[in-house]
């Protein structure tokens, strides 16, 4: 049986530490806005061919996350309005291109530190 605990604790471990494979990273921290307002809610996902991460936005639409050297596409997750048990497509508080990694035009580049990363998202 401790065996069996042992190995899951390693499990857990080794979840809670990230994807970064031993990948040097850096913080990258900024400010989603849609329309020049605070997008408040959501996630924020940065993926690239090596690696892939997501944090949330806080209530005025900033974010801070670590993500190694590359060219990272952008998009966004949990941005949709649909009330409970309704039928209706949902409503989305961000253009819907936005929400999809195939559909998204959104990069960020990291060399090193980032910070002030300003992100506004426009219907057009």
């Amino acid at each position: 049986m401790s065996v069996v605990r042992t190995f899951l604790m390693l499990c857990v471990v080794s979840s809670l530490s990230g994807c970064s494979g031993g990948l040097t990273t850096y913080p990258v921290s900024g400010t989603v806005t849609a329309e020049g307002n605070p997008l408040a809610v959501g996630e924020i996902v940065f993926t690239s061919d090596k690696y892939t991460d997501r944090c949330p936005l806080d209530s005025k639409g900033d974010f801070a996350v670590k993500l190694p050297d590359g060219d990272f596409k952008v998009f966004f997750l949990g941005t949709t309005q649909q009330e409970y048990g309704s039928t209706a497509p949902p409503k989305y508080s961000i253009p819907k291109k936005y929400t999809d990694l195939a559909t998204t035009d959104l990069t960020q580049s990291v060399d090193g530190p980032t910070t002030a990363v300003m992100i506004d998202l426009h219907a057009k």
